[in-house]
């Protein structure tokens, strides 16, 4: 309160500035006296308050500023040096406040109804967040949707930290569980929660519709593709499960194959179908269809594959990967032994051929009704030496690839060792034909122990015998020595025979063998058993 003096000091103020701003002395902008301190603060005229700052009115002053006006103490709405008696809000420089009559309401907390629209405050002040928050409006205890501080009617789904939730009038539903609607969407969820986190596919009921749908991030789509559930992947037409869809269905890079709307992810097989337009036999994989130029098989065969279906029309050789096949009218020709022309391994020649696959091999082959020779799988007609006819077992010397006289001509009695250092194996052969094999592992070409090539004799026989060199012991359970220290045995200490292990990894010269194989020969063979090495690298 003022005291009486500054009071009747402040009334006749007021009536003089009236009676000069009448009759056109000065404005409002420019009062001032001479027997008194210029005025600051607010003052009252004709029932309107201003502004004042060293006597003059601050018309370019729009703020929140504090001050008595009615005898009031507060925060006034100023705006152009006048006071605003409205109510709304109005802002400064710490924020956005709640004004009624012209003062801010420090008292205003949470939801308050302002021009009929409700606001969250603090302390006077508007809350400008975007998020759910719980409380009280129009009588009604909810969690309610909050965009920059108001309260927004709206009906959507609001994500917030801890999710998304169905938003109905401004407020979230917490009835809302399955398949619910929400502006003109569809969502599975759970007391107002979308479950964002589930992909799958469901069952419910969709605008009157029970089926199973599918769900993406808690979303029905209503589009065509593929969706998992925990019983498998499903064809999705126009977002619900088709059982009645049986066939091919492409989605993003991959054509699947299904049946009852469900993908067989277990087949591997040829299928007849429509795909991408072609009508043709696919090469399904888990499933899907695999466009690598591959062989694969069905029921009827294993078939050439280019761009992923079956290729009718190729002859010649094809491959999986793991070999050359001879295939005629795209399908594989198993019933086939015989040399046949074409390109395998990067190279056009007539290849030997096993029951439909290329190998690499040597033999003895038909041609025209005439046997040759063949090395590596290809014909060799300058080849002269041992070699082994896979077909029938028997062994041959052949003289320029094409000249053959049976080795059981050549070598006496009809028990013989054959040692091919090239096949890195050891063959019993009896009246000129194979009885029984063993890969071997022979001379050490890197540190030049070759095993010597030509024919040789068991001279003697014995088990448990420990050989010795410069620079090795090595105890063996059957020992056959043919030339002088240099002979067939077991090898216990090894872990790999055949293939190339001779050339790096092999033996002082002996033929070395598997435990039970070296044993089966020792059983078999005699003192004077011929022993015939031919074969194999002399070098790196």
């Amino acid at each position: 309160m003022y005291h009486l003096g500054e009071i009747m000091k402040k009334a006749l103020r007021s009536v003089f500035i009236a009676m000069f701003l009448s009759a056109g002395v000065f404005s409002l902008s420019a009062v001032s006296y001479a027997d008194e301190e210029p005025f600051t603060g607010f003052c009252e005229t004709e029932g309107d308050w201003y502004y004042y700052v060293d006597g003059a009115v601050q018309t370019e002053n729009t703020d929140l500023i504090k001050g008595i006006v009615n005898e009031k103490n507060g925060w006034w709405k100023v705006e152009e040096g006048k006071v605003c008696f409205d109510t709304g809000f109005a802002d400064n420089k710490n924020g956005t406040w709640y004004i009624k009559d012209g003062a801010i309401v420090f008292n205003a907390d949470g939801f308050t109804e302002i021009n009929g629209d409700y606001y969250l405050l603090s302390g006077g002040r508007l809350n400008k967040i975007t998020d759910t928050v719980k409380g009280v409006v129009e009588g009604e205890n909810a969690w309610w949707l909050v965009e920059s501080g108001k309260v927004v009617r709206d009906t959507t789904v609001f994500k917030r930290s801890n999710g998304s939730w169905i938003v109905r009038d401004g407020k979230i539903d917490f009835r809302a569980t399955g398949f619910t609607e929400n502006a003109g969407d569809w969502y599975y969820c759970k007391e107002g929660k979308v479950q964002t986190g589930i992909n799958s596919v469901a069952k419910g009921t969709i605008n009157g519709q029970t089926a199973w749908w599918c769900i993406v991030n808690g979303k029905v789509v209503f589009d065509n593709r593929v969706a998992t559930n925990s019983n498998g992947n499903w064809i999705i037409i126009n977002g619900k499960i088709d059982f009645g869809f049986n066939g091919f269905f492409e989605n993003g890079p991959f054509i699947w194959y299904a049946e009852n709307g469900k993908i067989q992810n277990s087949r591997t097989d040829i299928i007849k179908g429509e795909a991408r337009g072609q009508l043709g036999w696919w090469n399904v994989v888990n499933g899907r269809i695999s466009f690598a130029n591959t062989l694969a098989k069905n029921a009827s065969g294993w078939w050439v594959i280019t761009d992923g279906k079956v290729n009718f029309g190729f002859d010649g050789f094809a491959t999986n990967g793991s070999g050359w096949y001879y295939c005629i009218g795209g399908k594989l020709k198993s019933d086939f032994t015989g040399l046949a022309n074409g390109t395998a391994y990067g190279k056009t020649a007539n290849w030997y051929v096993e029951k439909g696959k290329v190998m690499q091999v040597n033999t003895v082959a038909d041609q025209n009704k005439k046997a040759v020779c063949v090395r590596n799988g290809l014909v060799d007609a300058t080849y002269t030496g041992y070699i082994q006819n896979r077909k029938d077992g028997t062994w041959w010397y052949v003289k320029n690839g094409s000249s053959f006289e049976s080795v059981s001509q050549k070598i006496t009695p009809s028990l013989f060792v054959i040692v091919d250092c090239d096949e890195q194996a050891v063959y019993l052969v009896k009246n000129g034909k194979t009885v029984f094999s063993t890969p071997c592992v022979t001379g050490n070409v890197k540190h030049h122990n070759m095993t010597k090539r030509g024919l040789f004799s068991i001279y003697s026989k014995e088990t448990e015998r420990d050989l010795k060199g410069v620079d090795y012991i090595s105890h063996v359970h059957y020992w056959m020595p043919f030339d002088g220290n240099r002979g067939l045995h077991d090898a216990t200490w090894k872990k790999v025979f055949g293939g190339t292990e001779y050339l790096r990894h092999g033996s002082h010269g002996c033929v070395n063998m598997p435990f039970d194989n070296a044993k089966y020969i020792y059983g078999q063979v005699k003192v004077g058993t011929k022993v015939l090495v031919f074969g194999g690298k002399q070098s790196l």
